[in-house]
């Protein structure tokens, strides 16, 4: 499936391979080194991805409904 979009994020790794999100962002910088994907910001893409990044003021207005869910979520596990 991922192969298919040509990104990944971090938090996607960590959920799918059960490890640490430092151990994820190590990963993706050798692979990066070896010039099998590119980082950016929060994860990685293919290296031929020819996929536009929107600019973070775009990125906030994006998935609204599950960014208030995600955060109604989190915040029953803040005392």
């Amino acid at each position: 499936m991922y192969q298919k979009q040509g990104c990944v994020t971090i938090s996607e790794l960590v959920n799918i391979l059960g490890v640490s999100t430092e151990t994820i962002r190590r990963d993706l910088l050798f692979l990066e080194k070896e010039n099998a994907l590119q980082c950016v910001h929060g994860g990685a893409v293919a290296v031929n991805s020819s996929k536009k990044f929107s600019s973070f003021p775009q990125r906030l207005n994006e998935n609204i409904q599950q960014k208030r869910q995600l955060s109604m979520i989190r915040a029953k596990f803040i005392h």
